[in-house]
């Protein structure tokens, strides 16, 4: 069966994967890798011996459209002179393909939560005005970045869908909680 042949995967095939990886979140699409492995019921009960020896089964690809009337929404938030910027968990090439179709890349930049760990309080509350989306990011940073915006003297607004979203929300001068 060509459906039970593996191959092992060396650092070349990891340089093709994360290609494909990264071509496939330029179109927005998230993705997920997949695989798995054999094991009988014995080794079930040592959980770190499952994580090893995993086979790659492939990538799971898929569009995860805006919410209805978001674009619009941001549209008129700009035009009230309201300066909205995006910060989610996905990857740097998502997250731009996003704010591509939402229009909020213009000369601001887009950088990831590794790069914030780099920066301390006060150089993030000089760069926070020039970016627009924040990428990979986790609950800290998101009240981190809240922090900066008020630390200019910025009144901020958030919106987030889960628990994760609630120490910034409650940071924020005004904090929406959706769904």
């Amino acid at each position: 069966h060509a459906a039970d042949k593996t191959t092992r995967l060396y650092m070349s095939h990891f340089k093709t994967l994360e290609k494909v990886y990264e071509d496939f979140s330029k179109q927005g699409l998230r993705v997920l890798a997949t695989g798995y492995r054999r094991t009988n019921a014995e080794k079930l009960s040592h959980i770190e011996n499952l994580l090893s020896e995993i086979t790659f089964a492939g990538f799971i690809a898929f569009h995860d459209p805006l919410r209805i009337g978001v674009k619009d929404t941001i549209r008129e938030a700009q035009r009230a002179g309201i300066k909205v910027v995006m910060i989610t968990g996905d990857n740097k090439y998502t997250a731009s393909a996003v704010a591509r179709e939402l229009d909020l890349v213009d000369h601001h930049k887009i950088i990831e939560g590794r790069e914030l760990l780099d920066m301390d309080d006060k150089t993030l509350q000089r760069e926070v005005s020039n970016i627009s989306v924040f990428a990979r990011i986790v609950p800290n940073d998101k009240l981190r970045i809240v922090q900066a915006f008020q630390a200019n003297g910025e009144v901020v607004a958030m919106t987030g869908d889960g628990v994760n979203d609630a120490p910034a929300l409650k940071k924020a001068d005004i904090g929406v909680a959706l769904g």
